[in-house]
């Protein structure tokens, strides 16, 4: 019975989220405090939003978008799995009033991390690159005087 549970808890967080950030042509922000009632209606332990769904929310969500632990850095990723008692409160309190802020600011943290690890990834192929060029130069070359440069 628990695992059910578990599995229905994910599948509703899951989708919740999936569906408020990922496709904003198909749910608006008005829709979602509707669309998270009808989900928590189907839910056997959770009724309302309260903090320990909103906490358990926001950690699976971090923990479902970086599964391999590639894009958070670690002080980021503790923010959301070990939040602080008034983040969550706070989440609590605005979503009732359906105010989202705080699920944005976890987006724009996701946002900002795909950014820089896209970054990094490109100054990386960058390096890879040169250096494939360098193995691939002229075997012919001989050095038989020292370069008279760095470049060289």
């Amino acid at each position: 019975m628990k695992i059910v549970r578990s599995s229905i808890f994910f599948i509703s967080t899951l989708c919740f989220f999936l569906f408020s950030f990922s496709s904003p042509q198909t749910l608006k922000k008005q829709d979602v405090r509707k669309t998270m009632q009808e989900m928590l209606a189907y839910h056997v332990d959770y009724k309302e939003f309260s903090a320990i769904f909103a906490r358990r929310s926001i950690k699976l969500y971090v923990q479902q978008f970086d599964l391999e632990k590639t894009y958070l850095l670690a002080h980021e990723a503790k923010l959301f799995l070990d939040p602080k008692d008034d983040l969550i409160e706070s989440t609590v309190r605005k979503y009732k009033k359906d105010d989202l802020s705080e699920f944005e600011a976890i987006n724009q943290v996701i946002e900002y991390s795909v950014m820089r690890t896209r970054r990094i990834r490109a100054e990386v192929e960058t390096e890879l690159a040169l250096s494939h060029e360098l193995l691939l130069s002229p075997k012919d070359e001989s050095y038989l005087d020292y370069p008279k440069n760095e470049k060289e």
